[in-house]
């Protein structure tokens, strides 16, 4: 409630705690005024609303200790990259869709025509995040959920790669599957984070099929982080056959049977790390980041290992 001499304005300030990522509209609004009386009374609707988009929680991984992934010999390799790279390795003609900033200026007098550079990939490969988003795959409610968790791991993986300067794409499989391109910087960040802010696990195809279909996208040297809350031992195969192209494969695992899950992870972990593949476990109550500290579970690991299947 506020006072207003006659045609006057004020403006204030509300701070709210966003506590669910999601997109969300302000509004309508109804204004009531009238005098101090109580003899005039006027009501007005303000049907316009204004839309509000709450990123995910972003949690610091400081001592997350992933291999880096450079390519063989640690020079730029000779394949076109899509993305913006220091190493410029010839020009094209301009086609519909190319950035306005890739074009190279002299070439262009030169041929008359718009020319745009192409790059070579960076010495350092590509990370890639699958987030399963499959719906039969959840457990738990509202923000004790496995969506929500494993939305915010994806999250913090993304920020923490973007922040050492690496190219972070992202696969997401929900209803419909949405691939965003490796690249680096702050827009990509953003990029990532308005998707996974409107995310649902409405999907029906299951991660081991996303996995097949985009693995053509997964280049040899490239890291790719599965983050699932399947006990599905299916896509553990899809994994195995990026392992044999020299992909490198991280198993981020939502631990369901802390979501209420009464099926055990045992089996599918002990796969995982029996395939040498790198295995972080969240769950429901623990700090982000200390379930995604270290190397994960590991064969070198042995008390590790022991302590998840004992």
């Amino acid at each position: 409630v506020v006072s207003l001499p006659g045609n006057a304005s004020l403006n204030w300030a509300i701070k709210t705690r966003c506590r669910r990522r999601g997109c969300y509209r302000l509004g309508p609004l109804e204004l009531a005024s009238g005098d101090p009386f109580g003899l005039f009374h006027k009501r007005q609707r303000v049907p316009e609303t204004i839309p509000v988009l709450v990123y995910p929680q972003v949690i610091p991984l400081p001592d997350l200790n992933i291999p880096s992934g450079d390519l063989p010999g640690g020079t730029a390799s000779r394949h076109r990259s899509y993305s913006a790279t220091p190493s410029v390795s010839g020009v094209r003609e301009y086609v519909s869709g190319d950035s306005m900033s890739r074009i190279h200026w002299l070439s262009t007098a030169r041929r008359r025509e718009l020319m745009v550079k192409q790059f070579e990939r960076d010495p350092t490969s590509d990370v890639w995040i699958v987030l399963d988003m499959e719906a039969s795959a959840q457990w738990g409610v509202g923000d004790d959920s496995t969506e929500e968790w494993a939305v915010k791991a994806a999250a913090s993986l993304a920020d923490h790669f973007l922040r050492q300067n690496r190219a972070v794409g992202v696969v997401i499989g929900g209803l419909s599957r949405l691939v965003l391109t490796s690249d680096r910087g702050t827009r990509q960040l953003v990029r990532i984070l308005e998707e996974l802010a409107v995310a649902k696990a409405n999907g029906t195809v299951p991660v081991a099929e996303v996995l097949a279909a985009e693995g053509i996208r997964f280049s040899r040297g490239d890291t790719v982080l599965v983050v699932t809350p399947s006990l599905d031992e299916t896509w553990l195969k899809s994994v195995q056959l990026l392992l044999e192209r020299g992909t490198r494969a991280v198993a981020v695992l939502v631990e369901p049977g802390t979501f209420g899950n009464p099926e055990s992870s045992v089996l599918l972990v002990g796969l995982l790390v029996a395939s040498q593949v790198p295995t972080f476990l969240v769950k429901k109550g623990e700090p982000l980041e200390r379930c995604l500290a270290g190397d994960g579970l590991d064969l070198t690991s042995k008390q590790k290992f022991v302590a998840v299947t004992g």
